[in-house]
């Protein structure tokens, strides 16, 4: 069925994300403006739920565009709609709001060469970013998110077994999906043996590695935003998890002392990661703030410009400084978080959703 303006109640996430830049697209964002400050949908305006019941406050919204209305669960954004009606204009309300809009994952190629395959696959948002390393048609994923099924579904369309999964550390501001992807594949799962889990998973050290056809995945132990972090380094490329992004480092304040692991994070920066060579592609769990995405889709950065960038060349000590003085506000949620990704706790998947809410909050930019 179809509003009165010819729109369907209701819009996917997924197809929302399908016509982001579309002119013929109006995103109208109905939550209060402190909630939209916080986290938003580029390009969307926000007009308060209770602003559209005023007279004459819909006279700014376009006639003739297709409107989308917005909020935190899809509540709001359908009384919006009946608000926008009375006025003459069609819209849907997106399915979930942004609770529904940060479990959309968009998987795209973003590397080929070698007989080596990457497929990025990007929460949009939340802006997480997971791998599918893909070789002799065996597979390993890499910081899984949810929703976990997606990673079947593109291992069938590739023609891949997904024989191993990994987690780069303990995230903070995301339920991590790889013990749901290694079980449902029949896959060995990989953890830091450098931090604590309460779940079944083969630890791996500084110096490990992974089994991927004919060839491997080398671990190396890269702390600083989390004690245990770890990248994963093959053909050139390093997943490196929260460590560093293009313009920024990962914070380093959710599992210690601040000041202690911001001098391992440059420690790390300039030995382990930094001591890479220069034309390795640093791919990273998170598009940073702000971050416009390469020619090929990815988000991240290179060894070499890590070097050049303006936190890689201050001393320790003005390292710590700049970086403990730049910490934004911790992610909602994140100690439930920790402990769902450490097998301390069970996991209702139809929390996920609520427990994911809001900005993406684990880099620290360059000053």
């Amino acid at each position: 069925p179809t509003d009165a303006g010819g729109q369907d109640p209701l819009v996917s996430g997924g197809e929302l994300w399908g016509s982001l830049g579309d002119d013929g697209v109006y995103l109208l964002d109905v939550r209060e403006p402190a909630e939209f400050a916080a986290h938003r949908i580029g390009g969307a305006v926000n007009v308060p739920l209770a602003r559209l019941f005023e007279e004459g406050a819909c006279d700014s919204i376009p006639r003739g565009k297709k409107v989308v209305t917005i909020c935190s669960h899809g509540n709001r954004s359908m009384i919006a709609t009946f608000a926008l009606a009375r006025n003459g204009i069609g819209s849907s309300s997106l399915d979930g709001g942004m609770a529904g809009w940060s479990q959309v994952l968009v998987p795209r190629t973003v590397h080929d060469s070698g007989g080596t395959r990457v497929i990025q696959v990007e929460k949009v948002g939340k802006g997480c970013l997971s791998y599918v390393v893909a070789r002799g048609g065996k597979a390993a994923v890499i910081d899984a998110v949810h929703p976990a099924s997606e990673y079947a579904k593109i291992a069938k369309a590739e023609g891949l077994e997904i024989t191993a999964v990994a987690d780069t550390h303990c995230h903070a501001d995301h339920v991590s999906a790889s013990r749901e992807v290694a079980s449902a594949a029949g896959a060995t799962l990989h953890m830091s043996a450098a931090e604590d889990y309460d779940m079944k998973c083969e630890r791996i050290a500084d110096g490990g590695s992974i089994p991927l056809a004919d060839s491997e995945l080398r671990a190396v132990h890269a702390p600083g935003h989390t004690p245990g972090s770890m990248a994963y380094v093959i053909d050139g490329l390093a997943f490196c998890g929260d460590t560093a992004f293009a313009g920024g480092v990962g914070r380093p304040d959710l599992h210690e002392d601040a000041a202690k692991a911001a001098g391992d994070l440059h420690d790390t920066l300039h030995g382990r990661l930094g001591g890479l060579d220069g034309a390795t592609r640093l791919l990273p769990a998170h598009r940073a703030e702000g971050a416009e995405a390469s020619p090929d889709g990815s988000y991240g950065t290179t060894v070499g410009e890590l070097r050049s960038g303006a936190l890689y060349g201050a001393d320790r000590e003005s390292f710590v400084r700049d970086v403990t003085a730049s910490i934004p506000p911790k992610p909602p949620n994140h100690a439930m978080i920790v402990r769902f990704n450490r097998g301390s706790m069970p996991l209702n998947p139809a929390m996920i959703p609520d427990l994911e809410a809001g900005p993406n909050r684990c880099a620290v930019a360059a000053p």
